[in-house]
């Protein structure tokens, strides 16, 4: 009985290769036809059979079909005839999707009968041959705006470099040409909306020393981060890129958002403070410090430092909206007693009104600078022409409100 069992394990362990020789001879003669469409056709056909499916040489057999397909494409582009760039680098990706397929059926075969590998070797040097055209044609459908597709070709790029079939000669990720592809992926997942992808290959692009391209891959980490809703990583990965690169806006103004979102504005007029040390008249500091110190109810110095704002630059929309805002809630602190007949009411009433005024002209301003931000301006403006009793104004601004709603 545990002779037959023998028998029948060595039966099915050699059963490939019994049936892969005629199999895979019709194969071998388009190969040597220099026909690869019709190889990869007879390639594709026998990777349904249930044991052939197993064999190396089918697998090797389509990365030589491969191969033959990429050199009639690269001939055409060479005679500058009409070929489809996206077949060119498609075959390029075959070729090493054949190439491992190979590999992976090899180590199969050394696990079950501990044959010799036949085509190791020989799968190392495509790898390495092909190797620029992957990279290249990762850069290609990232340009077409094909993320996913170029995020394919990436993985290959940064992982086979790093495995046992490439040889010796590794590529290892530290290299510029990992570091830039790793930095690639970042982008490519983040615009195809792979917020979790962005983090694959975070360590390789973040080992780059040049400074654009480490800020670059900082941004859409951080973007990532928020996008998933991972506020522990969006919030360290803002505040280190503040720490590396203080000037660089993106990571103050999410930053400033982030804080503003948990009411911690005193953190934020730190970080405006801070940035204003470097450039008295950096805009971006003045807007962040305005709101803070709206929010922390100085409205005096909230108007104070928009005018600093508006001096600067005289387009600066937020600080008009910010100025209007402040003067509005001035108006918003002053308490109206109870007996409007009285000396206290008056008073009262017209330092109110006479805050309305001051922050009508601002918000008129933003309106015209911002006019479809109806939302923001449309009510401020709204209380203001009422408080003052501008009747035909206050009807345009309760009109606009209404199409809104």
């Amino acid at each position: 009985m545990k002779r037959i069992v023998i028998m029948c394990l060595m039966l099915i362990l050699t059963a490939p290769a019994l049936f892969s020789q005629k199999a895979l001879k019709p194969v071998r003669a388009s190969i040597k036809a220099k026909n690869g469409a019709q190889a990869m056709s007879q390639i594709n056909n026998l990777e349904k059979d249930s044991v052939i499916k197993y064999v190396p040489e089918l697998y090797d057999l389509g990365r030589q079909a491969q191969i033959l397909l990429n050199n009639a494409l690269n001939e055409k582009a060479y005679l500058k005839q009409k070929f489809d760039t996206a077949s060119l680098f498609n075959t390029t990706y075959q070729i090493y999707t054949y190439t491992l397929r190979c590999e992976e059926a090899e180590q199969r075969m050394l696990a079950l009968e501990g044959k010799k590998m036949k085509y190791h070797k020989q799968g190392g040097q495509t790898l390495r041959q092909y190797y620029p055209n992957i990279c290249a044609g990762s850069r290609y459908f990232f340009s077409k705006k094909q993320y996913a597709e170029a995020m394919k070709y990436l993985r290959y790029a940064l992982d086979i470099p790093n495995q046992a079939i490439w040889g010796t000669t590794q590529t290892q990720n530290n290299q510029r040409e990992g570091i830039q592809a790793a930095a690639l992926y970042i982008r490519a997942a983040y615009l195809n909306n792979n917020f979790d992808e962005t983090e694959r290959y975070a360590a390789v692009a973040l080992a780059d020393t040049a400074e654009r391209s480490h800020r670059t891959s900082m941004e859409y980490l951080a973007l990532s981060a928020g996008a998933r809703g991972d506020s522990i990583r969006y919030r360290a990965l803002l505040l280190e890129g503040l720490e590396r690169y203080p000037q660089h806006e993106l990571f103050f103004t999410h930053l400033v958002d982030d804080y503003a979102a948990h009411r911690n504005y005193t953190a934020i007029q730190t970080m405006a403070e801070r940035r204003l040390q470097t450039d008295s008249t950096d805009i971006v500091a003045l807007d962040a410090k305005t709101l803070a110190l709206i929010y922390t109810n100085r409205f005096d110095e909230a108007v104070n430092t928009a005018d600093k704002s508006i001096c600067a630059d005289s387009t600066d929309v937020d600080a008009y909206y910010y100025a209007g805002l402040a003067y509005s809630s001035l108006a918003d602190t002053i308490v109206l007693p109870t007996n409007m007949r009285s000396n206290a009411y008056k008073k009262a009433s017209d330092e109110r009104n006479h805050w309305m005024k001051c922050a009508i002209p601002y918000l008129e301003r933003y309106r015209q600078l911002a006019p479809k931000d109806v939302k923001r301006w449309g009510p401020l403006l709204y209380r203001a022409y009422f408080a003052l009793n501008d009747g035909a104004k206050f009807a345009e601004i309760e009109a606009l409100l209404a199409k809104e709603e």
